[in-house]
């Protein structure tokens, strides 16, 4: 079973880099599944599946904007890296607004903001994170300072 597992998610992890794959909830399944030992591939498979076609299916938009912050709190350094290292190639505006709307209000703002900041990276990217995750929780009356 495990090689299956292994060999399915080789064909679906092709898919998905190839950009063939959007707004598939088995790239958070994937995650979830493997969130003691997060891999580079498995979070960038699921940050290339992250497109503007997928915002009409409530399923994945929540799921998916629950995972950004999951990701940027449990792996900030990676996530951070990841993000910047395949900007390119990624739709940084819609990430970027996703960090402005969190559709948990049990997301920790504050914590993921601070790991984040302690990163120390002044990057247009990283600034434009943080200000996004500023944003959001001035919308929930909280106060990062």
């Amino acid at each position: 079973m495990f090689l299956t597992l292994i060999f399915n998610c080789n064909i679906y992890c092709q898919k998905v880099t190839d950009n063939i794959t959007k707004c598939d909830l088995e790239t958070i399944k994937n995650l979830r599944i493997h969130k003691d030992s997060l891999t580079d591939k498995l979070m960038t498979d699921f940050l290339f599946s992250v497109d503007k076609s997928c915002q009409n299916n409530v399923e994945w938009s929540e799921a998916s904007n629950w995972t950004l912050f999951w990701l940027a709190d449990i792996g900030t350094e990676k996530f951070i890296d990841l993000l910047k290292t395949n900007q390119n190639e990624l739709d940084i505006p819609l990430i970027i607004n996703e960090f402005k709307q969190p559709v948990n209000d049990g997301i920790d703002l504050i914590g993921i903001y601070k790991k984040i900041e302690k990163l120390n990276d002044k990057s247009d990217l990283v600034i434009k994170i943080l200000d996004s995750i500023k944003s959001a929780a001035k919308g929930l009356g909280l106060e990062i300072k």
